[in-house]
């Protein structure tokens, strides 16, 4: 059985005490038994922007490094794939693509944000869908 892991968490201090994400490293020790795909950046948009168009731009740029990755696990297609912080390309990325790569897979699992620490978008309106974003069930 193949098993992917597609890790989308950004990992960024916003203070001494708080970090927004953690990589699936952080808490995993033993995926060299899996595929592991993570980008080399991954940006944290409403934490990161200053203002609405940082934030837009971010969520643009985090969605435009992520689609080659959901392109490759779409012709490869892993019998599981595991999403850790699904929101990050759910914030500007294209739903078909991930709507095709579910289909073609025995069992999507994937994380994603909910909460109230990132409520200011800067205007952006990225956290006001994200409760009902997820189109899987």
């Amino acid at each position: 059985m193949k098993v992917a892991v597609l890790d989308l968490a950004p990992d960024v201090q916003i203070s001494p005490n708080i970090t927004v994400g953690a990589s699936v490293k952080t808490y995993c020790r033993h995926l060299n038994q899996v595929s592991y795909l993570r980008p080399r950046v991954i940006l944290a948009p409403r934490v990161q922007g200053r203002n609405r168009e940082e934030v837009l731009d971010l969520a643009l740029k985090n969605a435009s490094t992520l689609e080659p990755l959901l392109v490759s696990l779409t012709s490869t297609s892993p019998d599981v794939l595991f999403i850790d912080d699904l929101t990050i390309y759910l914030q500007a990325g294209k739903i078909d693509l991930l709507t095709t790569l579910s289909s073609k897979v025995v069992a999507f699992i994937a994380t994603a944000y909910k909460g109230k620490t990132l409520l200011d978008d800067k205007g952006s309106d990225l956290s006001r869908g994200e409760p009902t974003q997820i189109p899987f069930k």
